[in-house]
């Protein structure tokens, strides 16, 4: 007797020498029987036999024995009967035992054993080997979902989708199309034949997109129709797509076979295709075609490929969305200000390239340094978010240009009252002249004399507004003898026409009576903005932040702006510009970053800290900063000192930028290792390629900056230690 049994490879299986269990329990009963009536004719014969040999006398007798003893074996063969039924009971339950254990296990999810039971019974042996199949089926069905989940990368999903189905299906290979944006078409993605070898372009081009509404492919009907097709066709009658597909895998016989099973999302829609492709000699009956439970299975390895695939379009669309969010905020950032209008992009693009050199670097302090995927995108994620906290800082802070300049350039103001002092000054000689005082000639020479001298007082101040490396202290002496010396006649009010905070201050000091005499330069009560409570940060502040806070908000006194030593910013306005690095590690640590990247706050928040412990805003040292916060630190900083396009200073060349940099290297401001590679690898060099100006392409000397040694030793242990600096000027 045969029977056939569905393998794991969905082909049929004879299996011989098996009976049904009726047959074998038919058999068992029917010999039983046989033996009873066996054994009751020959004892009944014997017995008969033996009474007939009696005397008349003792007939009667040898009857009454002849009874007992049938009665005898009766209940011998009954007991013998039971006995028989009890063992084929155990035995048949033995392996159905072993068969309810195997169930279990299949329960349990528990595929390590493989029951291997053999009755002879055609039903329990059957049984047996579609469990161990059926358990075989679902230990690689899960291993197929497990796997399709564990990929992070498309290609790779993709990759991995076509070589179970080719797998499973024991074809020659297979190709995947995925639905474009706009539903219209089928887009290849990969192929791949039945060994390892994968292909990612097909030979025809009109192959690699598939417009549905043509209907010139398999595929396309597979994704219109939402279900498996297949078809089996000649070769020189096949389809235009599905030819050049069997041509890229190498069919050469006369049939081919073709699958294609559509990879449907939860919701029923097609999200792309698999076709699969054999060959055969000959065409198949109706009978020889594909096997329903080949279908079964690829349908059921199509569904969770399509989980995994829409997980992951889902996963890289909520990633590009943040990418352009990020970017958004990024490019918002540089509008806001067209002077800084570059900064945030090229600081991403050559802290990337500073972090690519340390991975290629073999020997040295950066020999073992790698990144991995997730590493490298918090990295340009931090990059492109290191400066978001200027969002909220004052615009005309962050480009203020000259030392007088608020929402405008104040030398404006002062110019007019130079021009008032000039003009009073005419006046009052031309009053004494018509007062018979002087002679004409004697005013106008006069005029001209103060008026030349006024000129250069003017001059010496708007020179004294552009700011610079420095202003030696004489200057701000001249400065202050002319605040006292020059005066002019206010006349109007100047507490009618201004804002109520404008009042506010003015009401710090009483109101003088009309006329008032007021110096050309000042520092008045008015002058100074209060820092309110919500403007104060704690020392035991939740952020760790370590920062010197200044008295007042802000200081527009003339006399204190013109008084500044280098550059154009007031201790108040340096602090609101290092504030935004304060606001990005705020901003940043309250957004619900995923695991992996969880570290872009330390990276984007810690390119103004310096290595030896004066940097901003925690005054990390050098051994608490992680090796990608010191990247964006030398990237931040050679940015800035080559921008072109800052408003307070011209854009420097690269021997000057280079020697600024080696300075900052002695004085423990950057990594000396990280700033060693940036020179070595000529990182700077390909930068400037890109992004600076011909003009500052000079010859820097970077031997003399690689032969500078920090003043002290890195602290800590890990190779090369970071931060930020303060500037003659201003750096960003």
């Amino acid at each position: 007797m045969e029977t056939t049994v569905l393998r794991n490879d969905f082909a049929l299986r004879k299996v011989a020498n098996r009976y049904p269990l009726r047959r074998h329990i038919t058999a068992f009963f029917a010999a039983l029987l046989v033996i009873a009536m066996l054994a009751l004719v020959v004892f009944g014969g014997i017995q008969i036999y033996s009474l007939l040999g009696l005397p008349e006398d003792q007939r009667e007798l040898g009857v009454n024995r002849t009874i007992w003893m049938l009665g005898l074996v009766s209940s011998s063969l009954v007991l013998m009967s039971i006995f028989a039924v009890w063992e084929l009971a155990r035995r048949l339950s033995k392996p159905l035992r072993s068969l309810a254990d195997e169930a279990g296990s299949i329960r349990d999810f528990d595929f390590s054993n493989a029951a291997a039971v053999h009755t002879g019974i055609e039903e329990v042996d059957e049984l047996s080997i579609i469990m161990n199949e059926m358990k075989t089926t679902i230990r690689r069905f899960l291993e197929i979902g497990s796997s399709l989940t564990a990929e992070r990368d498309l290609h790779s999903l993709l990759n991995r989708i076509l070589r179970e189905m080719v797998d499973v299906s024991r074809t020659m290979g297979g190709v995947v199309y995925l639905l474009e944006e706009d539903g219209k078409a089928m887009r290849f993605e990969i192929g791949r034949h039945s060994g390892d070898k994968t292909f990612e372009a097909l030979d025809e081009e009109y192959a690699m997109r598939v417009p549905l509404e043509i209907r010139n492919s398999i595929i396309s009907d597979a994704a219109l129709r939402r279900k498996i097709e297949t078809r089996q066709v000649r070769l020189d009658e096949i389809k235009s797509v599905d030819r050049a597909v069997a041509s890229k895998l190498g069919v050469k016989s006369e049939f081919v076979d073709l699958i294609a099973v559509p990879l449907l999302s939860p919701r029923g829609e097609t999200l792309g295709v698999v076709m699969l492709v054999s060959e055969t000699a000959t065409a198949k009956t109706d009978t020889e075609n594909v096997s329903g439970h080949l279908l079964a299975l690829l349908k059921a390895i199509a569904g969770s490929a399509a989980i995994a695939l829409e997980n992951q379009q889902l996963m890289m669309a909520q990633k590009n969305l943040m990418d352009s969010l990020i970017k958004l905020v990024a490019s918002a950032i540089d509008r806001k200000s067209p002077h800084t209008g570059g900064h945030c992009t090229r600081v991403p693009a050559l802290a990337k390239m500073l972090a690519e050199a340390a991975v290629k670097q073999n020997y040295g302090p950066f020999a073992n340094f790698r990144l991995t995927d997730q590493e490298w995108e918090a990295l340009e994620l931090a990059s492109w978010l290191h400066d978001c906290g200027k969002v909220t800082t004052p615009e005309y802070v962050v480009d203020k240009a000259t030392k007088l300049e608020t929402l405008y350039n104040r030398i404006h103001e002062i110019r007019t009252r130079f021009e008032v002092v000039k003009r009073e000054n005419e006046i009052k000689l031309l009053r004494e002249f018509l007062k018979g005082g002087a002679s004409l000639r004697d005013i106008e020479k006069r005029i001209v004399d103060f008026n030349a001298e006024i000129d250069q007082e003017y001059a010496l101040v708007a020179e004294a507004n552009i700011g610079g490396e420095g202003m030696a202290p004489d200057v701000i002496e001249k400065i202050k003898g002319i605040a006292a010396s020059r005066t002019w006649t206010r006349t109007l009010d100047d507490r009618i026409g201004i804002s109520h905070e404008e009042m506010t201050r003015l009401k710090a000091a009483p109101p003088q009576t009309l006329p008032v005499v007021e110096s050309v330069l000042a520092d008045k009560p008015e002058h100074i903005v209060i820092r309110e409570e919500r403007d104060q940060m704690p020392e035991d502040n939740a952020w760790g932040f370590k920062l010197r806070v200044p008295a007042h908000k802000f200081n527009l006194g003339e006399l204190h702006n013109l008084g500044i030593q280098r550059g154009t910013l007031t201790d108040e306005e340096r602090y609101i510009i290092n504030d935004h690095i304060v606001q990005t590690i705020i901003m940043l640590e309250s957004l619900p970053f995923p695991r992996h990247l969880r570290n872009v706050p330390e990276i984007a928040g810690g390119h103004h800290e310096r290595m030896d412990g004066n940097g901003y805003p925690r005054r990390l040292m050098g051994k608490d900063m992680s090796v990608l916060a010191r990247i964006m630190a030398i990237a931040d900083v050679f940015e800035a000192l080559t921008a072109g396009d800052r408003p307070y200073k011209k854009a420097k060349p690269l021997s000057e930028a280079i020697k600024i940099m080696g300075a900052f290297k002695r004085n423990g401001h950057l990594d000396p290792d990280l700033l060693d590679l940036f020179l070595e690898s000529n990182v700077w060099m390909d930068y400037s390629y890109r992004f600076l100006n011909p003009e500052q392409m000079d010859e820097p000397d970077i031997r003399t900056a690689l032969s500078i040694r920090p003043a002290s030793e890195p602290v800590g242990p890990r190779a090369g230690n970071m931060a930020h600096m303060d500037t003659p000027r201003r750096i960003a």
